[in-house]
């Protein structure tokens, strides 16, 4: 039986405003461009037809110019696509949506600025999506700090379980069908959606969850790129 085909969409299109004035994704990162170590991990696999990169106006010109063609030299059987992404993530993946090709099987869903993330994390979702009758599943790490939950004024009113608590990473990984049904739902006013999992959950779809790895975050604010590269030196160090 011939292995799904699976698109990924790479979100890089963000404001990135908790990072001050740095453009998150195309700062140089151990000597390349954030996004660039991104994608290259997705790669990696092989097992990725189609990469969808979702990026803001200003950075389409220096990723056609300077990054595209080294991704194509090096995965001359994978296929690289820049697409202008939107104001917000919904937008911008609803973007990657239409640019999807009729034949895809399965939708990946990655931070752009997710630069850490281990190849394996891929086969592993791809690997549960083939064996399991799921609509998604997502990396994802346990809670191990204690969590509060407050009220308008700080005041906390829960201690929530942290055994059933996870933090969701990327990637998340969607059948299509299942995808663009959730997307094609509108949102309601005011209603805030912080991942494509909770796209689906919106309306029902049965996601699940499997083993992220800690040094896969998303590089957020300045320390983090702080810690990038320190991540970096200890790699070339040993």
């Amino acid at each position: 039986m011939a292995r799904p085909l699976v698109t990924a969409l790479i979100a890089g299109a963000g404001r990135a405003q908790r990072m001050g004035k740095v453009n998150k994704i195309m700062v140089d990162l151990g000597g390349m461009p954030v996004i660039e170590r991104t994608v290259r991990a997705l790669a990696q696999t092989g097992r990725i037809h189609h990469h969808i990169l979702l990026l803001r106006p200003e950075d389409m010109g220096r990723v056609e110019r300077d990054i595209l063609p080294r991704l194509r030299e090096d995965f001359p059987d994978q296929t690289f696509t820049p697409v202008q992404g939107g104001e917000e993530r919904t937008d911008t993946i609803k973007k990657g949506l239409e640019a999807l090709d009729e034949d895809t099987d399965l939708v990946l869903v990655q931070d752009g600025a997710r630069p850490f993330m281990d190849p394996s994390l891929v086969d592993r979702g791809l690997d549960r999506m083939e064996a399991e009758d799921l609509d998604g599943c997502i990396a994802a790490v346990p809670v191990t700090d204690t969590i509060k939950r407050v009220n308008d004024r700080g005041e906390i009113v829960e201690t929530p379980d942290r055994a059933q608590l996870y933090r969701a990473q990327t990637p998340q990984i969607f059948r299509k069908e299942a995808l663009l049904a959730a997307y094609n739902k509108p949102l309601e006013e005011g209603e805030r959606v912080t991942d494509d999992a909770q796209m689906l959950e919106r309306i029902g779809r049965k996601v699940a969850i499997y083993p992220g790895h800690g040094q896969n975050f998303k590089l957020t604010r300045p320390e983090d790129l702080a810690y990038g590269r320190y991540l970096l030196m200890e790699d070339v160090d040993e």
